[in-house]
């Protein structure tokens, strides 16, 4: 299965969605610009 992600940048906040290979795409969430936040991202993707 293949996903994909769109990630909008930014110094201190991202934002995030996700597409599933059905085009089902997520609900945008926000991480922060740290570990925490990036372990968030990551989880999103498990």
């Amino acid at each position: 299965m293949h996903v994909y992600v769109g990630v909008d940048i930014a110094k201190e906040l991202h934002y995030a969605a996700i597409m599933d290979s059905d085009g089902v795409v997520s609900k945008p969430f926000s991480f922060e610009n740290n570990d925490k936040g990036f372990n968030l991202l990551l989880s999103h993707l498990a």
